[in-house]
């Protein structure tokens, strides 16, 4: 609401339009928003971003999302996700663009701990990052590395309890070690009901 107010007084505000982009792709993966529509107005929102400003790091940044998470077009998002980093090499969007490219070469390759570094550095840089946390307990669960995947999933809500995904996340590691009454507790305290059910099925 805040990005389209904006947008209203300035509709060349090239970074709202990129940020917009974001929020539309975020609300699709968490379900707020249908898939397609997600993309076609994440899409168009990026696009507006880049028409403005063809250098937007945080634009191509958004698109890139768009084709990882919901589109499954990894080959573009690939491709916007390096034009973002070398567009932004010192900054928060460059850091979670190359994050994102790791999403996608770490199954391929199997580096997971490639991915566990990138996210570890940058958790020293901001401790209190519960977005840094998340991929990093899904990251470790990956890796199979579950009491550091509990760890830090634990610690991201003590930050911020109504985390999406963060009770299911942790749900799921506590199932891969073993603990299936507690793994199901916690997971009955998932707020998403696409992620809490997830768990529970399993």
């Amino acid at each position: 609401d805040f990005l389209q107010q904006a947008l209203e007084k300035d509709p060349q505000y090239a970074l709202a339009w990129a940020k917009l982009a974001r929020a539309y792709v975020w609300q699709g993966n968490i379900g707020d928003l249908a898939s397609d529509e997600a993309i076609i107005k994440g899409q168009d929102a990026a696009e507006r971003a880049l028409a403005i400003d063809p250098d937007c790091a945080e634009a191509y940044y958004a698109r890139a999302n768009m084709f990882r998470l919901l589109s499954g077009n990894w080959t573009a998002a690939l491709s916007d996700y390096e034009r973002a980093s070398a567009l932004d090499p010192h900054g928060r969007v460059g850091f979670d663009a190359r994050n994102g490219a790791l999403w996608i070469e770490t199954p391929a390759s199997g580096q997971v701990g490639d991915l566990i570094n990138l996210l570890r550095f940058d958790l020293e840089r901001n401790p209190l990052d519960t977005n840094v946390l998340i991929d990093l307990g899904y990251s470790y669960q990956l890796a199979g590395q579950l009491e550091e995947s509990a760890a830090a999933y634990r610690k991201l809500l003590e930050l911020n309890p109504v985390y999406s995904t963060a009770w299911s996340g942790l749900g799921l590691t506590l199932l891969l070690m073993g603990d299936k009454m507690e793994a199901l507790t916690i997971a009955e305290k998932e707020p998403d009901e696409a992620s809490r059910l997830a768990v529970l099925v399993k």
